[in-house]
């Protein structure tokens, strides 16, 4: 009898193991459909990469096995943050750490809304045409286009002491410090030294133009700058943070991103009715001093990825060709999901151009005709920006708390799986909103035909501050979450001796760039040719029609959004 039992115990034990195999088999298989386009060459390569995310429960993982723990080839490819407690990429970061991640992006916000809201009327100040002011700022989008995709290329393979990402941070906040303070004293300096040396060589007229030039070259020098500041903290936003906390960091961003444009439109009001004339030579002050403060800590403070500073790269690595093929080899393997978040990315930002650079001057305009007065007319256009600097980060802190817990989800959750809660939240919750958010900017636009006075015109700011919010937000935590997806999977291919060389994290942000800055610089050719088609001068009626103009561009990319998803 005993024996009996023996054998029925065995027998128990036998199919017990047999269901465990079993479930194993059908989680691989179900985890295989998640996983990208990897290129794996074997089923082995295939078993390595489901190991490499979360195991079932009572599944030993490779991660954690004795031998292969202590193996180079896997310590050199977990992220810092994971090496501080062994953990998987499920570690979850305080909120501490994602501010000070984050915190860099509002002294970039201050540089920008430097440019947005006061540039413009900075330039038509002296003496420039609005249609000239429309090339001019194609500096920006040009060198987002054809500069950062290198950047982002060369960032990817840099080896440093001082990290990856950090010294391309450090070289663009000097860069954009000196040229910001360039264009600062480029005014006063340009009339002193025709003063004190030049009155006698060349008349007024010609030392202008001269003043002129350097403010291009200033204008360049600073879009240029902003090239290896941007990838630098877009990409170690995602380096330095799990994969399951990319939308919070996202959100922290943007929510910087907001608090930076109120901080700068506020000073901005308040030095107009105090300094007037020198208002934008002050604030350029402030926007570099605040640059340089809120970088620290995140250079100081925020550890980086050290599995690339074992080994030095081969120096043919840093081969303009090379890069060249490897951005082009990049854009091919690039998942659907990615491209498809580029393709609307690259018509929203149709639209997005004339708002951003010209929203104030129109909102000035308006002011103009309505008061027939010339006292402080850019006073009107900031406040409305203001206002629309303070919806949007409302809106960046409120939105993002729209997300579903898991103790709510009553689904299930597996390892790459995309229908678990925070995969719903990715794949159908955040496209809606950003579906909406183009819908909303579209309405808004086209309601310049009816707007005729400051306070319509203000209102239609406002709203915008919506759209501009989910703007922000959306497409940057969808690409943020993709290429953490995409960096854990891969993660187990690496070994110490490649290091990070293919890491794709900076090559990809770069191309995400690539389709916001590319269509500003065909808006601001189109707009540049549709004021010289109104006039010239650029009446209110031609800036109307520029925002008239993006409201049709984000019309096609919500029908886009709709016709990509079927």
């Amino acid at each position: 009898m005993g024996t009996t039992q023996r054998h029925k115990g065995m027998g128990l034990a036998t199919d017990n193991k047999m269901l465990q195999s079993a479930a194993l088999v059908t989680w691989k298989d179900q985890s295989k459909s998640s996983i990208y386009d990897m290129d794996c060459d074997s089923e082995d390569e295939v078993d390595l990469l489901l190991a490499s995310s979360r195991s079932p429960i009572g599944a030993a993982t490779p991660l954690h096995n004795a031998d292969t723990e202590e193996s180079p080839k896997f310590k050199a490819a977990i992220p810092s943050w994971a090496l501080l407690n062994k953990s998987s990429s499920h570690e979850t970061v305080s909120t501490t750490y994602l501010i000070l991640l984050t915190c860099g992006t509002f002294g970039l916000q201050n540089v920008w809304s430097l440019l947005l809201a006061n540039g413009t009327p900075y330039l038509l100040s002296i003496g420039f045409s609005r249609s000239i002011t429309a090339l001019i700022w194609v500096a920006g989008p040009l060198s987002g286009t054809f500069v950062q995709p290198f950047v982002g290329a060369i960032s990817d393979q840099y080896v440093s002491r001082w990290g990856k990402r950090k010294p391309f941070i450090v070289a663009g906040i000097a860069g954009a410090v000196l040229s910001i303070m360039g264009m600062a004293i480029m005014r006063i300096s340009a009339t002193r030294i025709y003063i004190w040396f030049a009155r006698d060589y060349v008349g007024p007229h010609t030392m202008a133009n001269l003043a002129r030039v350097f403010v291009i070259l200033w204008i360049c020098i600073l879009n240029l700058s902003l090239q290896p500041l941007q990838v630098g903290l877009r990409s170690l936003i995602i380096d330095a943070c799990p994969s399951h906390q990319q939308s919070q960091a996202s959100a922290w961003s943007g929510r910087f991103t907001g608090l930076g444009g109120i901080a700068t439109y506020l000073l901005d009001d308040f030095l107009i009715r105090r300094y007037q004339d020198r208002t934008f030579e002050v604030l350029c002050i402030v926007t570099s001093l605040s640059l340089i403060i809120t970088n620290l800590p995140c250079i100081l403070l925020i550890r980086e990825r050290r599995g690339s500073l074992e080994t030095v790269p081969d120096r043919q690595t840093f081969w303009l060709l090379r890069l060249a093929k490897r951005l082009i080899r990049t854009t091919r393997r690039m998942p659907a999901s990615i491209k498809y978040i580029c393709m609307v990315q690259f018509t929203s930002w149709l639209g997005w151009f004339p708002f951003l650079y010209y929203n104030t001057t129109y909102i000035s305009s308006l002011d103009l005709r309505q008061t027939d007065s010339e006292e402080t007319p850019n006073s009107s256009g900031v406040q409305a920006y203001l206002i629309f600097a303070i919806v949007s980060f409302y809106c960046s802190v409120v939105l993002p708390w729209t997300k579903p817990s898991a103790s709510r989800s009553s689904n299930p959750v597996y390892p790459g799986s995309k229908m678990d809660h925070l995969g719903k939240y990715i794949n159908i919750i955040l496209p809606r909103l950003w579906f909406f958010s183009q819908i909303l900017f579209a309405i808004c636009m086209l309601s310049t035909m009816v707007i005729s006075d400051t306070l319509g015109g203000t209102f239609m700011v406002a709203i915008v501050g919506i759209s501009w919010a989910l703007t922000q937000w959306i497409p940057l935590a969808l690409m943020s979450a993709e290429i953490a997806n995409l960096r854990d999977a891969k993660s187990c291919e690496f070994s110490q001796e490649e290091g990070d060389g293919d890491d794709e994290t900076g090559s990809l942000m770069s191309l995400f760039n690539v389709a916001i800055s590319a269509p500003q610089i065909l808006a601001g050719i189109l707009c540049s040719g549709l004021f010289w088609l109104l006039g010239g001068a650029g009446t209110g009626d031609s800036l109307g029609w520029a925002l008239r103009m993006g409201g049709i561009a984000s019309i096609i990319s919500a029908f886009l959004m709709v016709w990509l998803k079927r």
